[in-house]
């Protein structure tokens, strides 16, 4: 994982979104296999509860620039609850 996008996403504790892999710079062996699925365009983003990374959370398209910074916006409002719900599903199954 490093060096890749996840990497810096979780480095960073920011979104990270990238309109077309096929062209993003310094591939790792991560990226090459989002590839292969036939994923182009990806958003990354850390889940975080308390400032400490619950999850990551990640949404891709085959279609170049379909996820933008500004349809992101909506996801940002409610990443927390996403944080929430996987903080709450792990301390079940740690009982």
């Amino acid at each position: 994982m490093k060096g890749s996008i996840y990497d810096y996403s979780i480095e960073t504790k920011k979104v990270i979104i990238i309109d077309d892999l096929e062209k993003h710079q310094n591939k790792t062996k991560i990226e090459e296999e989002i590839l292969s699925q036939g994923i182009r365009n990806i958003l990354i983003a850390p889940l975080i509860l308390d400032n400490e990374i619950v999850g990551i959370l990640e949404l891709g398209s085959p279609n170049p620039g379909q996820i933008t910074m500004v349809n992101s916006l909506k996801l940002r409002e409610v990443l927390s609850l996403f944080a929430m719900a996987v903080e709450r599903s792990r301390g079940r199954y740690q009982q």
